[in-house]
């Protein structure tokens, strides 16, 4: 809900200053869980399962978009990942400083059975893109707010600024996020 609620805030700011707009997808925090599943609580791998999210994007073109932004679980922590098309690479941003490979693989195997499956017009060699993971990002220095900055990653990304923050301004945007989901939320129930 958070995301969506960015894309939207970011498309009406972009538009009233006639600037140039990126173009962003956001998929909810239970894609990637639904793409790499953990099929029997008895097997302790999880596996990729392109079948599970195929219809996600039934209606949507993914090869139209700029910056393609993927929330991941990974049980008990929150990372971002991204899939930047106009820079031909896979992103990762950890607040705790970790790589993603794995996860990155995955999402890149997701794009090419998505290209492959919709047969885009705009065609991509993902296995070129290059792995990305920043070191200079900012990171967490406690255990509890990997959410915030998982959501911050995005926010500053979709509008294309540096990743200007840092654990003593948590405090205020978790204050900011929580303000702007409640706000987010309660516009779309009036509006319905």
């Amino acid at each position: 809900m958070y995301l969506q609620h960015i894309l939207n805030q970011k498309n009406a700011a972009y538009r009233a200053q006639g600037l140039p707009l990126p173009t962003c997808y956001f998929f909810n925090t239970f894609f990637y869980f639904k793409l790499c599943v953990q099929p029997q609580k008895m097997q302790p791998k999880k596996h990729y399962s392109y079948e599970n999210v195929q219809r996600w994007t039934k209606k949507v073109n993914l090869s139209a978009f700029d910056l393609i932004f993927i929330p991941i679980h990974l049980g008990n922590h929150w990372v971002l990942a991204i899939v930047n098309l106009k820079e031909k690479r896979f992103e990762y941003y950890d607040s705790l400083g970790g790589r993603g490979t794995k996860h990155l693989k995955a999402i890149r195997r997701y794009m090419c059975d998505e290209q492959q499956d919709k047969q885009w017009e705009k065609q991509f060699d993902f296995m070129s893109f290059e792995f990305y993971a920043p070191t200079n990002i900012p990171i967490q220095t406690n255990g509890i707010d990997c959410g915030v900055f998982t959501c911050l990653f995005a926010t500053f990304k979709a509008y294309g600024l540096q990743l200007a923050f840092d654990q003593s301004d948590i405090p205020f945007f978790r204050k900011k996020l929580a303000a702007q989901t409640l706000l987010g939320g309660l516009q779309a129930q009036s509006q319905a």
